[in-house]
């Protein structure tokens, strides 16, 4: 079984977003979608989030130098992970209340 939620992202950035408006930030398998993050995160700490967002922002230079099969001598970029902003509502974590 893979692991869809990989690690909390904690930055200055992901705590002041989880104070202002109580949204954490986790990286996540690039396969996953918002439905199969939702449910992971239910299931390991135990709340129904709100809502969630996914940005794909994050790339690797795999060194491919294929398209459609054929050689050139451009590298392929491939997305590594994703970032999930999940909204937890009223709810408190506690991976981001131990920070500051």
């Amino acid at each position: 079984m893979k692991q869809v939620i990989i690690k909390p992202l904690i930055t200055e950035k992901t705590y002041k977003l989880y104070k202002d408006n109580r949204i954490v930030t986790f990286i996540v398998d690039r396969s996953s979608t918002k439905k199969n993050i939702a449910y992971h995160f239910n299931k390991i700490y135990g709340i129904n989030p709100k809502s969630v967002r996914v940005v794909s922002s994050r790339k690797e230079n795999t060194g491919l130098v294929t398209k459609n099969g054929r050689l050139l001598g451009r590298t392929h970029n491939r997305i590594k992970y994703k970032k999930a902003y999940i909204n937890i509502g009223e709810n408190k974590l506690e991976i981001f209340e131990n920070i500051g």
